[in-house]
């Protein structure tokens, strides 16, 4: 989400037409610069055009694009917020032109901090993000109906956490790259639980499975195929 970063252009440089302190003035790369100047150095309001079509409105500061503006770029994408040199710095928000938007902080002009993503399709992550990922914790809402409630690491899911899946099943324990690695327990909306390892987002390793109906079944999960059992004093099945 980066864009141009630009330094302070002397308006003398290429044409500038001052009347106390406004300033109309062409660059050398084509880009025209209408709005208030100090100094000789666009100051104040004002508006720089570029020739692909993109624009800056907002606030500069000796010469830099610097406080309050919208960058609006020539495919349709736009920032708005806090800006400092040259990019988004601060709270603000960005609006692709297919529908995505962000919210929240930013640094050097990609998310970073506490925001809120909202997809085209309707996903909500509200969350902390680091150069433009997720990175700690986060809530999001995906339009399939699953929910999570978790920690993430550069993107992907990785720490603890929960996931509840559309139809009422319930994961909760651990991540690691973006799947559930580790010691979780998985809960089915019938009532049935199993507690135990899992590894790629699938039973895998020891575990134990615990109907509603009171029976357990306890030994070896492969990629979520049950191999061996191990039964409670009072166990009555055979699968799981």
């Amino acid at each position: 989400m980066k864009f141009y970063q630009w330094i302070g252009f002397v308006c003398l440089v290429v044409s500038c037409d001052i009347n106390a302190e406004h300033c109309e003035a062409k660059l050398p790369d084509s880009s025209v610069y209408i709005g208030n100047c100090e100094d000789g150095l666009f100051h104040g309001q004002g508006k720089l055009e570029w020739r692909d079509g993109s624009s800056y409105k907002g606030e500069f500061n000796s010469g830099l694009i610097e406080g309050q503006g919208i960058f609006t770029s020539g495919v349709g994408w736009t920032h708005e917020g806090s800006f400092k040199d040259g990019s988004l710095n601060g709270y603000g928000i960005y609006i692709d032109p297919t529908g995505d938007r962000y919210e929240g902080e930013f640094k050097h002009g990609v998310y970073h901090g506490v925001g809120v993503f909202t997809g085209r399709s309707g996903d909500v992550c509200k969350a902390e993000y680091r150069d433009g990922l997720i990175h700690g914790k986060g809530r999001c809402s995906y339009s399939d109906g699953t929910k999570v409630n978790a920690e993430w690491k550069e993107g992907l899911l990785s720490g603890v956490g929960q996931t509840l899946m559309p139809n009422g099943d319930l994961y909760e324990g651990q991540y690691r790259d973006g799947y559930w690695n580790g010691l979780g327990t998985f809960t089915y909306v019938s009532g049935d639980i199993y507690v135990g390892e899992f590894a790629n987002g699938m039973f895998h390793g020891e575990g134990e499975v615990r109907y509603s109906d009171g029976t357990h079944l306890k030994g070896k999960w492969v990629k979520g195929e049950y191999q061996d059992s191990t039964f409670s004093e009072h166990c009555e099945s055979t699968a799981i």
